[in-house]
């Protein structure tokens, strides 16, 4: 709600708005309280909390923003799509209709995972996908004897490499990394879907203070403040991403929860 609560009021200016309004709305599938009714409500409070001249015309755009999500579909919730695979197609702005019902001839599924050091990603791994081969860059930096703080260039083209043989024979797998931002995940994505590969982003997070317990009894220890810096260049995944986004809540128990 606050990373989009200035959107209503700058939503005629996007280049597709009801293209947008389906997007973002997609988000309610993984936080089910989330709607553009209530997006609406919170940007018409911020701007009736103003002193400014231009109020009224915000309130306009506003009331514009949500007649264009109510004619999109998805005033109330996310658009309701015929296929996982249309749903990507449109949203990541692939020229289709969003009542379309195409062909899915992706050959198997990819995971990414994203989420800080410390979350859970490796358990997860291990206890959902253990019969999937995973390649991760934390395995592979100790191969190479690469630290983290270095440049991280060989690592990658290794990984990527070794993606490849996976893609080429359509085997299913886990590339295993931090992948915080969505410039990095798209790097890895395009890679995989050239292929030929659906992709599922799994975003893990916890408490601060448990993922810093994790973190700190991993031996490859990353140092807090490394941590809060990637903290805050940190960008969840959203459903224009890949074809599949999952959103979870590592408990301190161990029990994930969506």
């Amino acid at each position: 709600m606050v990373r989009y609560h200035m959107l209503p009021v700058h939503l005629i200016d996007q280049e597709n708005p009801e293209r947008k309004v389906r997007e973002v709305a997609a988000i309610g599938e993984m936080v089910p309280d989330f709607s553009w009714k209530l997006l609406c409500m919170l940007s018409e409070a911020d701007m009736r909390g103003r002193i400014a001249a231009d109020i009224e015309e915000q309130m306009e755009k506003i009331e514009l923003c949500l007649a264009i999500a109510e004619e999109a579909g998805c005033e109330d919730g996310p658009y309701t799509f015929m296929t996982s695979y249309t749903k990507h197609a449109y949203l990541s702005g692939r020229n289709v209709m969003p009542d379309q019902t195409l062909y899915d001839d992706t050959w198997g599924e990819v995971i990414l995972m994203s989420g800080l050091p410390g979350t859970g990603k490796d358990t997860w791994i291990y206890s959902t996908i253990p019969e999937y081969p995973m390649i991760s860059l934390d395995e592979i930096r100790k191969e190479m004897n690469v630290k983290p703080t270095e440049n991280q260039g060989s690592v990658i083209q290794k990984a990527q490499e070794r993606a490849k043989i996976y893609l080429r024979k359509h085997q299913p797998f886990v590339w295993n990394a931090t992948n915080i931002t969505k410039d990095i995940r798209q790097k890895q994505i395009s890679l995989f879907e050239r292929y030929g590969a659906g992709v599922r982003i799994v975003y893990l997070e916890t408490e601060w203070k448990t993922q810093l317990e994790r973190n700190s009894d991993r031996e490859a220890c990353v140092p807090a403040e490394a941590i809060k810096k990637m903290l805050g260049k940190t960008v969840l995944p959203t459903p224009e991403e890949a074809q599949r986004i999952e959103w979870i809540c590592v408990k301190k128990n161990n029990k994930d929860t969506n």
